[in-house]
């Protein structure tokens, strides 16, 4: 009976034992060097954006709805909201520019929560790139 009791505790302890972390990060875009005339984008005004969910044994979905259009499968959905609510504060934005990347989170053993929060500056394009004449 007592050997049963201890196992039960275990199982419990290990069942309710998680993981917190915090990560900051800056992706790093590896192309060949593009100049871009000036008359090719506009730099705009500072942004951020955020989003917080998780999974449920690995599949189910909890917190914010896909804004993204990121389907059922696509793994990294909340850093997904987070860059579109990110781009979507700045009216005329068409791209972020130099992104900066703070996650937070806790995993446990069958359920993961996290939220990831982005800043950055927007860009838009414009028609094209201007040549010289």
């Amino acid at each position: 009976m007592k050997k049963n009791i201890a196992i039960g505790c275990l199982l419990t302890a290990a069942f309710l034992a998680n993981c917190t972390y915090q990560v900051k990060s800056t992706p790093q875009i590896y192309t060949d060097d593009v100049t871009l005339a000036p008359a090719d984008y506009t730099v705009l005004g500072e942004t951020s954006g955020k989003s917080c969910g998780g999974n449920i044994f690995g599949i189910f979905r909890h917190g914010n709805t896909s804004k993204y259009g990121s389907g059922l499968l696509t793994l990294d959905f909340v850093t997904e909201n987070a860059y579109y609510d990110a781009l979507s504060k700045l009216e005329n934005a068409t791209y972020i520019l130099n992104p900066k990347i703070e996650e937070t989170g806790t995993n446990y053993l069958i359920y993961s929560d996290r939220c990831v929060t982005i800043k950055a500056r927007g860009i838009q394009l414009k028609n094209g790139p201007v040549g010289s004449k």
